[in-house]
C-alpha cells in the first residue's frame, strides 16, 4: 500500500460510461481527494462534481488484505444505495490489479458480477475500467 501513497493529493478525475454501447460515452470531469487512512493500511478517494447533469459524490476503498492475501475494494456513490465490494491480486509486474466482485443492479435489484481492471500508467496516471455484463433489466417486484 505504499505505492499508493504518491497517489495522495487533489487530482482531476475523468468519468467516463457507456449507457449503450452503441452510443458515445458520457463524459463528466470530476475532483477526488485522496489519501492514506487507518495507519497506512487503507486508500480513500474521494470524488466530487457533476455527473448525468446532478451533483455527484462518490468514495472508494482500497486496501491490502494480509489475511486474504488479496486486495480489497469497495464503493459507495450518492447515486446506488448499495455496496460494491471487490477482491482481487495484483499483476506479475505490478502494473494491474484485476478486481472481481458483485454490485446489485439500482434497476433490477439483482446482484451481479463487476469486474474491475486498475492499471498503474505512470506516477501521476491511472485508469480504471469498470466492467459488468450487459443484461435484460427486468424491474425485481
Amino acid at each position: 500500500m505504499r505505492a499508493m501513497s504518491k497517489l495522495t493529493g487533489l487530482w482531476k478525475a475523468e468519468f467516463i460510461m457507456w449507457m449503450d454501447p452503441a452510443q458515445p460515452p458520457m463524459r463528466d470531469q470530476l475532483t477526488a481527494h485522496r489519501e492514506m487512512i487507518r495507519n497506512g493500511l487503507f486508500f480513500t478517494s474521494h470524488y466530487t462534481g457533476q455527473s448525468m447533469g446532478m451533483n455527484y459524490e462518490g468514495l472508494s476503498t482500497l486496501g491490502y488484505s494480509i489475511e486474504k492475501k488479496k486486495y480489497v475494494s469497495s464503493w459507495i456513490d450518492n447515486m446506488n444505495s448499495g455496496i460494491s465490494y471487490m477482491e482481487g491480486k495484483m499483476s506479475n509486474d505490478g502494473k494491474t490489479i484485476v478486481f472481481v466482485g458483485t454490485k446489485t443492479d439500482a434497476i433490477t435489484g439483482i446482484d451481479m458480477p463487476v469486474r474491475q481492471v486498475l492499471t498503474f500508467i505512470d506516477d501521476t496516471t491511472r485508469r480504471l475500467k469498470s466492467l459488468k455484463p450487459l443484461m435484460e433489466r427486468k424491474r425485481k417486484t
